[in-house]
């Protein structure tokens, strides 16, 4: 079906470009030539075809609408394996190298009125698809303490539901609350994240949310808000109101939301409830979870003897709370479960019992800060990837998402740290940069240059990339996207790039003619020149995307940008050359009429408001000006570290953005600041 309908448009396409072009050369010959000089057959086939490609457009525009109908259900069997593979990676980082879970239980919690209804009074994390399958509507609201393990058991779900998943049914996808505009209704925040973390366009996404074949899991209700007490008109109060909209045309559909209780009880205090829903409070760990999870764990279980023998003696006791939920339980088992390359046992459980640890946040700073210093010597990578260095990193970092929107914060997308660096940094060291790299084009071009050749057409090249790179407020990365082309909506966005070159390339041609007018050059091939350098540039305009719409991996995304604008212009300038040397022109007046072209088409670029590559230039201005005399420095490869992060367990990947493994981790990094001990622990 694809391959028929890429044809389709391609051959309509085709005979609409071949049908014009006959028309404009064939129409003045027509009114010029005597009768013998062209052949009329070949005039009527063209100006007929012509006629005959518009409908045939038409057509096919038709033909794409109706298979778009059809496709709802496709669309969604393919997102499900994309899901699929998505969670399954986080399943991975959330658990670390050891992928069994506890299975934690969980108590219903019912509200004073609209409950969901078959709702069990208790269930557990290895049989939550059973519970949810139970609920008539299927609404789950996950809550419980930080580190309880809400995340867990909505992922444990999701994969659950797609492993019994027949196709054509709904598709679950996880998004992050923190991402949600207030201003969308949840179809439109659901049609975004299809589109830009799933690579769907937009028409099917917003297809396949119209027809409720989405499950939408909220993630972190409670990270929408700055405040631990959330108003009625606070973020997450209109996401809950937007969600109780989110519905099929007879019931409530399906969702699952998860939230800390103090969060949602704030809530729920003002009457801002999920209606229709079962409520559900995950329990903190008892002295058996606890045992039973470092049996599992240890490889020698004696080591932990004193440690649960004092949990089992108090177990409201402060090592009891502070090890109670998943999160910190498991930053136990890495930290004292790392061994040296002999064999021996970094640390000893029985640190736990140490006088310095007599709260439970004396014990939450010691397993996290003890947990960034395991991961790092279990995962070697640079050699500068110390632990010292790993914590001033992600200190800064962690400090500049809570300095951004404090709990509202919790995503890390490259091309949008630049104002880490201070409010003006990044700027001046990415114009310095722009500037560097205009300096060397007129100094290069200025050795090529004819005599007589207007020094302005130079400065007309270089001022735009200075000017934009300084003035320039969009955060929108430009990258090439080959696979648009697989799909209709891409495939029109291709057809408007295609023909916005070729509008640039015939202003630039006309520039060039008048300078041509000026110089009395032999005459320029006008059409074949518009055509050889204008086909290319709306190549590049017709494969370019801008946003992060369907972007690659995050790292790609700044690295794209920085390649898009100089590839373009060296294809386009090289054309233009390759054009007016064989016009009969010498090299260095070819080499000048190229430069006004590239010229000619940067200049206008800019002036309508696409300073493409600016993005990239903010990012390395980002990198010039965090080095280590600036209070948060960041490595070189910043991109390079993140996902290093990754695969260390510090850091998970969402979408195009990074994201710490836990809140906690987050918090405690931030509170600890860019000049953080390299062994953060209270009882050493």
């Amino acid at each position: 079906m694809g391959r028929i309908r890429l044809s389709t448009i391609v051959f309509g396409a085709l005979a609409l470009a071949a049908s014009i072009i006959a028309a404009v050369l064939i129409v003045p010959l027509l009114r010029q030539a005597e009768v013998g000089d062209i052949d009329p057959l070949g005039a009527t086939i063209g100006l007929v075809s012509l006629a005959v490609s518009v409908p045939s457009l038409w057509l096919t525009w038709r033909g794409l609408r109706l298979q778009r109908e059809e496709e709802a259900g496709a669309v969604a069997d393919r997102l499900a394996g994309m899901v699929m593979t998505a969670e399954s990676r986080t399943w991975s980082q959330l658990l670390g190298a050891d992928e069994s879970a506890m299975d934690v239980a969980f108590e219903l919690r019912e509200a004073p009125a609209r409950n969901a209804q078959g709702a069990g009074r208790t269930g557990t994390l290895d049989g939550v698809m059973d519970y949810f399958r139970g609920l008539r509507p299927r609404r789950l609201i996950i809550t419980g303490a930080a580190g309880s393990g809400k995340t867990v058991l909505a992922v444990k779900l999701m994969i659950a539901m797609l492993r019994e998943r027949r196709p054509g049914e709904a598709v679950p996808v996880r998004l992050s609350a923190a991402s949600w505009d207030p201003r969308m209704s949840t179809d439109d925040f659901l049609t975004a994240h299809l589109v830009g973390n799933f690579h769907l366009s937009r028409p099917a996404a917003a297809k396949v949310v119209e027809r409720r074949l989405v499950v939408p899991v909220i993630d972190g209700l409670d990270e929408m808000d700055r405040s631990p007490s959330p108003e009625y008109a606070s973020r997450a109060g209109h996401a809950i109101r937007a969600l109780n909209d989110y519905r099929y045309a007879d019931t409530k559909a399906d969702v699952v939301v998860t939230c800390r209780s103090g969060h949602y009880e704030a809530l729920a205090a003002r009457d801002v409830r999920l209606r229709d829903a079962a409520r559900v409070e995950l329990r903190p760990l008892r002295p058996a979870d606890i045992a039973a999870f470092l049996h599992d764990r240890a490889d020698d279980p004696g080591r932990w003897r004193p440690v649960l023998d004092a949990v089992r003696a108090a177990p409201a006791g402060v090592l009891a709370c502070g090890l109670r939920t998943p999160w910190r339980l498991t930053a136990a088992a890495v930290v004292y479960e790392q061994r040296d390359p002999r064999g021996a046992y970094a640390r000893d459980p029985a640190e736990l019992l140490g006088p310095g640890l007599a709260t439970e946040e004396a014990i939450r700073a010691h397993l996290v800060g003890w947990f960034v210093h395991a991961a790092v010597r279990s995962h070697p990578g640079h050699p500068g990837y110390t632990v010292r260095n790993v914590q001033r990193w992600l200190s800064a970092l962690a400090g500049h998402l809570d300095e951004a929107g404090g709990a509202a914060k919790s995503d890390l997308v490259l091309h949008e740290l630049w104002p880490l660096a201070g409010p003006r940094s990044a700027r001046i060291a990415g114009t310095a940069i722009a500037a560097t790299i205009a300096l060397a084009v007129v100094v290069a071009s200025l050795a090529w240059m004819p005599e007589g050749f207007p020094f302005a057409a130079v400065l007309a090249a270089v001022i735009p990339l200075i000017t934009s790179s300084w003035s320039a407020t969009q955060d929108a990365p430009s990258w090439v996207d080959v696979a648009r082309l697989r799909t209709a909506r891409g495939r029109r966005e291709f057809a408007k790039g295609l023909l916005a070159g070729l509008l640039l390339a015939l202003f630039g041609q006309s520039v060039n003619a008048v300078v041509h007018a000026f110089w009395r050059h032999p005459d320029l091939a006008l059409l074949e020149g518009w055509l050889l350098f204008g086909i290319p540039l709306g190549l590049v305009l017709g494969l370019m995307s801008v946003g992060t719409e369907q972007a690659p991996e995050p790292r790609g995304i700044v690295r794209s940008d920085l390649v898009i604008a100089p590839a373009g212009m060296l294809t386009i300038g090289l054309c233009a050359f390759l054009l007016f040397l064989g016009s009969g022109l010498d090299g260095s007046t070819s080499f000048a009429f190229a430069f006004l072209t590239v010229s000619s088409v940067s200049f206008v670029a800019t002036a309508t408001g696409a300073p493409v590559g600016v993005v990239g230039l903010r990012y390395l201005g980002l990198l010039a000006a965090t080095r280590r005399w600036n209070r948060r420095w960041l490595p070189w490869r910043l991109g390079r570290f993140l996902a290093w992060c990754c695969g260390a367990g510090l850091m998970r990947q969402a979408g195009v953005s990074y994201q710490f493994r836990h809140r906690e981790l987050q918090d405690h990094l931030a509170d600890a600041g860019p000049t953080a001990r390299e062994r953060p622990s209270p009882s050493r």
